[in-house]
């Protein structure tokens, strides 16, 4: 049973392990949230440059400024309404890049919309239409690359497998998808997958992750000395 005396002490041990948690939680955001203005503000950048001369006589940059500001005002907030500063980035996946080209393609429709508006008036003196299809493009591959930056490094920067057992995962379904790609992502789980054994024919040699489907399960006995004569070992 706990004292009264300990109490007070718990508390502050409790509160002392949760603040790094909520500190780290917002660092996460605020890199993602700095890193996006910096790429979105990069990508408009590049898209003038890229335009000024061919499509207007007297240049791009004295409109800079509001083009700016209209493109993040624009796509910042359905990049937060798509929870896209909450996510984990070491796990980053195809709902979070569905969500990202969602984001980026409302955000920009409006910023088309909002520049076309002020164009009519003295704020936007002048720009080329060529700018939004160019920096609808370098925004959608920017973010979504940001995205899924620490994924990719983790795997191609990923330990060797020295000390992992050669799987074959029976099932090359989704929920072998699943498993495959999460030993992938934890090489110190043990486990290095080489192959699948599936009974359905029309999944024979496919790749999942660089995994090959081999066969059916009643080649699992040969296919099993194959691995270990492969692979030197046992898995």
């Amino acid at each position: 049973m706990t004292s009264p005396q300990s109490q007070p002490a718990q508390d502050s041990e409790g509160a002392r392990t949760r603040r790094p948690r909520r500190l780290h939680g917002l660092h996460g955001r605020l890199l993602f949230f700095l890193g996006d203005m910096l790429l979105l503000a990069g990508a408009l950048a590049a898209s003038v440059a890229l335009w000024e001369e061919r499509f207007s006589g007297t240049g791009l940059w004295p409109s800079a400024g509001v083009l700016f500001a209209l493109s993040l005002a624009a796509k910042v907030p359905f990049l937060y309404r798509e929870r896209l500063y909450s996510v984990s980035w070491s796990y980053v996946g195809m709902e979070e890049l569905i969500g990202v080209a969602r984001a980026i393609t409302i955000g920009s429709a409006i910023f088309v919309v909002a520049s076309v508006g002020l164009s009519q008036t003295d704020v936007l003196s002048s720009f080329a239409p060529a700018i939004f299809v160019t920096d609808y493009t370098l925004s959608l591959l920017a973010i979504g690359a940001f995205r899924v930056s620490k994924r990719v490094s983790r795997r191609l920067l990923r330990h060797p497998w020295t000390e992992s057992s050669p799987t074959l995962i029976v099932g090359a379904g989704a929920a072998g998808e699943q498993l495959v790609r999460s030993l992938l992502d934890t090489p110190g789980s043990g486990y290095r997958p080489v192959g699948f054994i599936d009974d359905d024919s029309a999944k024979w040699r496919v790749n999942l992750h660089g995994v090959t489907v081999l066969g059916p399960t009643a080649e699992l006995p040969e296919l099993a000395r194959y691995i270990v004569c492969m692979w030197g070992e046992e898995g």
